[in-house]
């Protein structure tokens, strides 16, 4: 169950890296183009973004991630990447799961300008709660009642093979009382069983010709 419900998880993670890569994409392209006069109104599901330039947060969206998510991670990328002494002119930040938040960007210094960084978040938690929604449960209800059936089943099977092992218990007891002279029989479709009692009869054979043997 942990290992199926582990790989549901998985794989809409992986579902979200690619929407949140595409919605990433699409900011930065908005952004490149036009950075002065930069504007991005389209609502998403899940995504938020946020611009940086220098050290200062100049272009967000808060409509899906929380706000102390949201301040994590604007924070860790001015620390991280505005506030050091770093000389190189272009990172890219690959998709990240923190918490319940993934996120993915680039930094860039453009040659003689101004370094920026754009950067996608997304409610990771949501969007695989959304996704799998009722599957863990619907997982949890199989596996139990796979569980259930086979236990009756192996009941079932164990009570039957039981009352046949008894039943040959009998006949092979009858078969002594009489002297050999019962023939050891025994309703069974179970292969093991049958070849027993078979077995057991040729026994039979064998002792029964040794004593007329031993008469003559």
């Amino acid at each position: 169950m942990f290992i199926v419900s582990l790989s549901f998880t998985r794989a809409y993670e992986n579902q979200n890296r690619i929407y949140l890569d595409s919605y990433f994409n699409e900011i930065l392209r908005i952004y490149e183009e036009n950075p002065m006069g930069f504007s991005y109104e389209s609502l998403t599901k899940y995504n938020d973004f946020f611009i940086i330039v220098d050290d200062q947060v100049v272009h967000y969206s808060k409509n899906n991630v929380s706000l102390q998510d949201f301040n994590q991670i604007s924070n860790f990328m001015l620390r991280e990447h505005f506030k050091s002494q770093e000389t190189y002119t272009n990172r890219t930040l690959r998709y990240t799961i923190d918490g319940n938040i993934a996120y993915m960007g680039r930094v860039k210094r453009p040659l003689n300008g101004t370094k920026y960084g754009v950067f996608a978040v997304s409610n990771v938690t949501e969007f695989v709660e959304d996704m799998t929604g009722n599957i863990p449960f619907y997982t949890t209800l199989a596996f139990l009642n796979i569980l259930v059936l086979g236990n009756i089943i192996v009941w079932l099977w164990s009570t039957s093979t039981v009352g046949k092992l008894k039943d040959l218990q009998s006949s092979v007891k009858q078969m002594i009382e009489d002297d050999y002279q019962s023939e050891v029989k025994v309703d069974s479709s179970a292969e093991e069983i049958a070849s027993l009692a078979e077995t057991i009869n040729n026994m039979r054979i064998e002792i029964k010709n040794n004593e007329d043997t031993k008469k003559k």
